[in-house]
Formats: C-alpha cells, sequence, structure tokens
C-alpha cells in the first residue's frame, strides 16, 4: 500500500467497515477514481460462485493419545482423497486443549459422507482407541467466497 492511500485514519476504518456490511456490493477505495473506485468485488455470492458444502466433526481426544488419534485421522483423510466430490479436508487440533476439528469440503451435500451418530461403529472405534468425545457432525452449505 502506498504511502498516504488512507489520507484521514477514518477511511481505513470505513473502507473496512463497508467490506464487511456489503462484501458482495462495490467498494469504494478513498481518494481513488475509475478502475479502483468501486468495479472491483471482494467476494463472490452463492449465485456467481461454485456450490460447495462443508461437513465439520469435532471433539475432545484423551490428551495421552493425541499423537496416535492424529496418526489415524491422517491415514483415514488420505484415504479419502479419492472420494468424488471432496475437493478439499483439513484436520486441526489445539494440542493445548486436545481438540481436533475435521473439515472437509465437497461439490455438493449429496456428496459428503452422512454423518456419522455417536453409536456408529466408526465413531464407536474412535472412541475406544483415542478417548474420542465427539461434539457431533454438522453441514454447512458455502453462501459466500472472498
Amino acid at each position: 500500500m502506498e504511502p498516504g492511500f488512507f489520507a484521514d485514519p477514518n477511511d481505513l476504518s470505513r473502507f473496512l467497515e463497508g467490506m464487511r456490511l456489503a462484501r458482495t456490493e462495490p467498494l469504494a477505495w478513498p481518494g481513488r477514481s475509475g478502475a479502483l473506485a468501486g468495479e472491483r468485488q471482494m467476494s463472490q455470492s452463492a449465485h456467481t460462485m461454485r456450490r460447495m458444502y462443508i461437513r465439520l466433526a469435532q471433539g475432545n481426544v484423551d490428551p495421552k493419545r493425541l499423537d496416535a488419534y492424529i496418526t489415524d485421522t491422517r491415514q483415514r483423510i488420505a484415504a479419502a482423497k479419492e472420494q468424488t466430490g471432496l475437493r478439499h479436508a483439513y484436520h486441526a487440533v489445539n494440542r493445548e486443549l486436545s481438540r481436533s476439528v475435521i473439515i472437509g469440503i465437497y461439490d455438493s451435500e449429496e456428496q459428503a459422507p452422512p454423518a456419522a451418530g455417536v453409536n456408529s461403529e466408526s465413531v464407536q472405534r474412535l472412541q475406544r482407541e483415542f478417548g474420542l468425545q465427539p461434539e457431533g457432525i454438522v453441514g454447512f452449505e458455502v453462501i459466500d467466497q472472498i
């Protein structure tokens, strides 16, 4: 960013607030005209972007078995790479809290695996082997992308 782009310190605040409130509206760039004055949009609405669906699974793991759980989850995610409709999969952990989050991004809700209930065989195995305390699996439709 060039020096003096936001001559008034409040310009940056107003600009950022405008981005937050109207992400699909053209943005006004303070002190600029022409191509940067607002013809660019900072996000894509659900009408213009490719549809996506997110499956989010989270839970707590026995701290003593967290490393083994991570290894097991890496293998399960690697095996899922060939799944039709799977775009990306992420596994994140908070070692201090011994919490795990797995995020799968799919082309559609139909291509996302069904949410496994707490009584499913796979969840029961994770509970036995790693002390997993699942908080459930939730699906989300992606409606905006920045």
